[in-house]
């Protein structure tokens, strides 16, 4: 009886150390797999820099070397598919252990990296160009007069849902003393960069085109409301 319960165990040990060693995937199965899920989420954690002279086509970039990469990542629920590449496996391989390590269980990784995706001549963005829908022109347009409160955000961010209610409530119930901006940070990739958003969500306040008032994190609707100087209908 013992001994056939140790070669259960060892069984499922073995299975499961499997299954682990194959979400570090070779391009053209990370590819397959990748595409085989419809809200997978693509992570390019290389600089912003090596992201600029091209990337996997929807990879969101979080630099790992930033000193909010953490952050960045815990934003996401640990129930979110990730799928994860640097230039040559290096940096994803740490960055994978550390989600794993955090509750991240759907976390697959590309060996090789970028390079290795590249040599398998997969689709990619060879070159970085701006395909943001808002302009830096539009924004400095929309945050010059009045006061205008921009969120930052992006669907895959859970205190940013949290936050969503209320911030369309001040939209909508007070757009004539607020205007609110929300900009989603994957679609605006470009954008983002030049306004130096580093972790989500990110709430500014502009007064007249000055940039006014700062808060990278979460906020409950009470204090933001104090803060707009909002009084309740």
């Amino acid at each position: 009886m013992k001994s056939w319960l140790i070669a259960l165990i060892l069984i499922v040990s073995c299975s499961s150390l499997k299954a682990q060693s194959n979400r570090l995937l070779a391009a053209k199965d990370f590819y397959a797999e990748y595409t085989s899920v419809k809200t997978a989420m693509l992570i390019d954690i290389r600089t912003p820099a090596e992201y600029s002279k091209g990337f996997i086509l929807n990879a969101v970039n979080m630099d790992y070397y930033d000193d909010d990469f953490r952050q960045k990542i815990q934003s996401i629920d640990t129930a979110q598919v990730l799928f994860v590449y640097c230039q040559s496996g290096g940096r994803s391989a740490e960055a994978v252990e550390w989600m794993r390590s955090n509750g991240y269980r759907h976390v697959y990784e590309l060996k090789g990296g970028y390079k290795g995706w590249k040599q398998a001549k997969l689709p990619l963005n060879e070159l970085f160009t701006p395909t943001d829908k808002i302009s830096k022109e539009a924004f400095d347009q929309a945050v010059s007069s009045g006061k205008v409160l921009v969120d930052f955000y992006a669907p895959w961010c859970g205190p940013c849902k949290k936050m969503e209610p209320y911030l369309k409530e001040i939209e909508s119930k007070y757009g004539d003393a607020v205007k609110v901006l929300r900009i989603n940070v994957d679609e605006n990739v470009y954008l983002s960069n030049q306004l130096k958003v580093k972790a989500i969500p990110l709430l500014h306040i502009y007064q007249d085109g000055k940039k006014v008032w700062v808060y990278n994190s979460y906020i409950s609707r009470n204090k933001l409301f104090k803060v707009l100087g909002i009084q309740e209908r």
